[in-house]
């Protein structure tokens, strides 16, 4: 009886790791409490440069999983902020526009 019961337990517990591993490894994370899909915002930041060629400037804030890059079109008068990463379901993207400055 002792013997089935850790065999039990033991099977168990490489079933989780192994489902875990799985997860992790497949672009899952945990945070807290939820499970979200890890991704990053690289199509869309390739689509908005095939559509409007290379940004004037970017702007990076990395933290901890948490990503906001924004892509400022100066001479164009519009920015891109794109947003991924911990606690954020795919990716956010938002535009804000401005009067053209320099060119």
């Amino acid at each position: 009886m002792v013997h089935s019961v850790g065999r039990y337990v033991i099977k168990n517990f490489f079933i989780i790791v192994i489902i875990s591993l799985f997860m992790i490894l497949s672009g899952c994370v945990f945070y807290d409490g939820e499970i979200f899909i890890a991704y990053n915002c690289d199509a869309e930041i390739e689509k908005s440069k095939a559509s409007h060629g290379e940004p004037d400037e970017i702007d990076k804030y990395d933290s901890g999983g948490y990503y906001t890059w924004t892509f400022w079109y100066w001479s164009e008068g519009f920015s891109m902020t794109f947003t991924w990463g911990t606690n954020i379901d795919g990716c956010k993207t938002s535009q804000h526009t401005f009067s053209p400055i320099g060119d």
